[in-house]
This record gives C-alpha cells, structure tokens and sequence, in this order.
C-alpha cells in the first residue's frame, strides 16, 4: 500500500510555518533570559521593595567593622630612641635613608613616571568608559532595532 504523497506547496507551507514557529520561540527565549531587561522592569513594578532592599544593603554594609588600619615604624636595633616600637618622649624619630628603606633612586624615578603617565591616561580612560556604558544604555532603552 502507497502512501499518499503529498503535495510540494503543503511541504513548503509547513515548513513556512515551522519556520516562524521556531522563530518565535527563539525571540521568547532571548527575552526571558535577558537579565538587564529583567532587572530593568522588576525595578519598574516594584520600585519601593528595590528601594528597601537598597537601604537594607546599605545599611548592613555599614554595620561592618571597619578595617583597622596598621602603620609600620622602622626602628633600627642600634638607636637607643625606640622603646618597643615607639618614640622616647622628647626625642625625635629619625627618617631611614633610602637605601635603609629599600628604595633606590631609580625605582623613585619608576614611580614618579608612572604616577605621571596615569595622570595621562586617567582621563582618558574615564572619559572611554562613560561613552561606552552611555552609549549601552541609550541602545538598551531604545530597544531591538531591526537593521
């Protein structure tokens, strides 16, 4: 027994259709696997439960103990005015010299050039990265575009 052979513009109608069938499934799937547009219209249905949690946040990161700070003193063995780490009372500390301090003048040169080149490349920097979170925003604000 033969099967009915089918007709080639049916084949091609469903498939036509298949065809969009998927197509709308893959553009579902983009959208509800978009973070950004997630994030985007939670903050805009719920805007106070963001502004709590944001205080909350805050708030409990301010509760953190803060970071103790340690300052280090170079006090060599020989010199009589350090007493367990610190200055004898009427006496003043004396500054290392470079080469106690483990510096040489090249490497202060080193430094000295590197602070001066961020100082250059600092703005330019700044100025890259807003353009380019501006220019993310913009293009996520005005939505898919079909070019």
């Amino acid at each position: 027994m033969a099967e009915p052979v089918e007709n080639k513009g049916d084949l091609t109608d469903k498939l036509e259709a298949d065809r969009q069938k998927m197509a709308t499934q893959v553009i579902q799937l983009q959208q509800s696997y978009n973070v950004l547009r997630w994030f985007r219209s939670s903050a805009q249905r719920y805007p106070w439960r963001w502004i709590l949690g944001a205080v909350m946040t805050g708030f409990l990161l301010s509760r953190l103990p803060r970071r103790e700070k340690r300052v280090y003193v170079y006090a060599p063995a020989d010199d009589d005015s350090y007493r367990d780490g610190a200055a004898v009372e009427g006496k003043r500390k004396r500054e290392p010299t470079p080469e106690e301090r483990g510096f040489s003048d090249r490497q202060k040169r080193r430094g000295r050039v590197a602070l001066k080149l961020w100082s250059v490349i600092k703005p330019i920097l700044t100025t890259y990265l807003a353009r380019e979170i501006y220019n993310r925003v913009s293009r996520s604000q005005s939505g898919p575009s079909t070019t």
